[in-house]
């Protein structure tokens, strides 16, 4: 965390392994979180869905939280639609089942805009 801070220059830094990220983002984002690029879509993008401003931009690059348990097939999109139409409420994170994001709702709530992205691009 100090080399975050202190080399890269970053603002804010976190643990998502001890620190309770919703408070966190609270604390340092009282009004809420405004931009937000998600490549885990695991408990990171819990808290960034619960701490969201109005208006909100999420840029979608990947679902690593739930792809180690997740079967394999040739194509990661194929799995991702698997992942999701299969498990949409899945939550416990270290479950032996894939992991879905359950806020869906706050992307109504907040009114805000998700951008998918591919690697590549």
């Amino acid at each position: 965390m100090a080399w975050l801070r202190d080399e890269l220059k970053v603002d804010h830094a976190f643990n998502y392994k001890t620190d309770d990220l919703i408070a966190k983002f609270k604390e340092v984002a009282p009004d809420g979180i405004t931009h937000y690029f998600d490549n885990t879509a695991g408990p990171i993008t819990e808290a960034f869905m619960a701490c969201s401003a109005i208006g909100g931009k999420i840029c979608v690059c990947g679902a690593i939280a739930g792809q180690l348990t997740l079967s394999r097939l040739s194509c990661p999109f194929i799995t991702l639609v698997i992942h999701i139409r299969a498990h949409p409420c899945a939550t416990d994170y270290n479950a032996s089942t894939p992991n879905g994001i359950k806020s869906w709702g706050m992307i109504i709530v907040h009114r805000l805009t998700v951008q998918g992205l591919l690697v590549g691009e």
